[in-house]
């Protein structure tokens, strides 16, 4: 009997959890209603559905709710950060970017010509192939006369076209006028770069990249903006195409470059991990990558070839599922603390309804008493795992992951006066 009935609460806990996720999982396909209908997607949205419900399941909490715990959660770093500097017993002089300068910080040193300077050099010249990968719109988003530059090299739908030669590029998936390509072109700025590969397609798990090859650095470069996977490298044969492009140039010894950008950067990540035991020599830069990406180790191996990019505040590498369920937990715990009326602490945060102090905050920067104590108490539930109102409930834990590589954060000093 006593089995009986706990096969049957659990029964009930597993309905509960996947009615819970199935409502996930319909507001993504209301989101997404316009999504071509596919296995696929469906698949996609399945796996989102299922994030999003471990993430929010038994967390009691409406929409003003979050807002409350984000203005106190912020509120709160500032004072904990201000204590922090101020405090003797650490090691911690400032913070540049959210981020703690201590006598581990390392600066690159770029006064004088070395090895720092060289790689932040290249890191640049890549960013352009990288952010080239997004087409026309961000070309012209970014250029006061994009739209002019753009249609000098644009092809006349009008005009037929003229046959093929093998050193073509091949593009595929291009709008009839070829805006994508013609942005590409543009790479010519930054040397003796020539295109021979580029995919404009767009679906789920299938965003575009182009290949090229660098002549001055004697590199042939992937960028991607999204998904690629070493099967699509190896049915196209883009590599051997790339070092069969012009055999005269020294082409078959060019080493392998792959950079990408956000989402294309964790991919270029990926990608990497998996053809360096193809090509040892290879090259990897990630700008702003997705920041759960890698586990400790294999971040490790990827330093010896890899280099990410942060740039200030950028949310981006800084998000993950662990990251996530931190900031949920520090959200609770902020929201514990709340003292005042919802819309008192809401519109403590809106410079035109005052700039008074939520009490929780006041009575927090009073002494570095209460601040030690909130530090204990947020480490306390960071590391405890479970509801900070309900100890019955086991919060959702997932293993901590990093971006990929070493790690050059670009930040904006500005310095005090006087």
């Amino acid at each position: 009997m006593f089995f009986a009935s706990l096969r049957s609460g659990h029964c009930s806990l597993l309905k509960v959890l996947r009615a819970y996720q199935d409502s996930w999982q319909n507001r993504c396909r209301f989101l997404f209603c316009c999504s071509t209908p596919s296995d696929r997607n469906r698949n996609s949205f399945a796996d989102i559905a299922r994030l999003l419900s471990d993430f929010f399941r038994d967390l009691d909490v409406v929409p003003s709710d979050v807002v409350v715990g984000l203005v106190l959660l912020r509120k709160f770093q500032k004072i904990e950060r201000k204590a922090i500097v101020e405090q003797r017993k650490n090691d911690t002089y400032e913070f540049l970017s959210g981020v703690a300068v201590t006598p581990r910080t390392q600066f690159l040193s770029l006064h004088e010509d070395g090895a720092d300077l060289n790689l932040f050099q290249t890191v640049i010249h890549y960013a352009h192939f990288a952010v080239l990968a997004y087409g026309w719109p961000i070309f012209v988003m970014m250029n006061k006369t994009g739209v002019c530059r753009l249609c000098t090299g644009l092809h006349c739908c009008c005009i037929p076209c003229r046959k093929h030669s093998e050193t073509d590029p091949e593009i595929v998936d291009d709008n009839c006028c070829q805006c994508n390509y013609s942005v590409l072109k543009k790479l010519s700025d930054l040397g003796d770069i020539d295109v021979i590969y580029a995919t404009y397609h767009v679906d789920v798990g299938e965003t575009p990249f182009f290949v090229a090859l660098d002549y001055d650095r004697k590199k042939i470069v992937i960028s991607i903006r999204g998904t690629l996977s070493m099967k699509k490298i190896e049915q196209e044969q883009l590599i051997e195409r790339a070092r069969a492009r012009k055999p005269e140039r020294g082409t078959k010894d060019f080493e392998i470059v792959i950079v990408g950008h956000s989402l294309g950067a964790g991919t270029a990540s990926i990608l990497g991990i998996l053809m360096r035991q193809i090509y040892p020599t290879l090259q990897c830069f990630c700008y702003s990558p997705p920041g759960g990406l890698l586990s400790a180790p294999a971040v490790e191996y990827t330093k010896e070839f890899t280099v990410s990019v942060v740039i200030g505040k950028d949310v981006v590498p800084r998000i993950g599922l662990h990251q996530m369920e931190t900031l949920r937990t520090d959200l609770i715990n902020a929201i514990k603390r709340s003292v005042d009326p919802k819309w008192k602490t809401i519109t403590c945060s809106i410079i035109c309804c005052g700039c008074s102090q939520p009490t929780s905050a006041v009575e927090m920067s009073t002494g570095e008493t209460e601040v030690s104590e909130y530090m204990r108490s947020k480490h306390n539930a960071r590391c405890m795992g479970i509801h900070p109102s309900d100890s019955s409930i086991a919060l959702t834990s997932h293993q901590p992951l990093y971006p990929p590589g070493r790690i050059i954060h670009v930040v904006r000093h500005h310095p005090t006066s006087g």
